[in-house]
């Protein structure tokens, strides 16, 4: 079963919004606009590793790690909840 996601060069799209590797091992969102893809303002990305800043946790944070699949379908799910929130305004 599909998620409506199309492999597009090194990302992935659904329709005029895409999700692209980034800077190191993020992902970000992109849209198409006059059919060119360019990284949406302001930028929406999600890193593979990093800190976890948990309710009432104090720095040294603890960081986390996401394997490559769970940081795409972290993205994709920004994607979508930023094309969501465009079409209601």
């Amino acid at each position: 079963m599909t998620d409506g996601w199309e492999p597009h060069k090194d990302g992935f799209t659904l329709g005029n919004v895409g999700v692209f590797p980034g800077f190191l091992t993020s992902w970000e969102v992109w849209e198409n606009f006059s059919g060119e893809w360019r990284v949406v303002d302001p930028l929406l990305a999600v890193s593979q590793s990093g800190p976890m800043r948990l309710p009432g946790a104090v720095p040294p944070y603890p960081s986390r790690e996401r394997t490559r699949e769970e940081t795409i379908d972290a993205v994709k799910a920004l994607a979508l909840q930023w094309l969501s929130e465009r079409q209601q305004a």
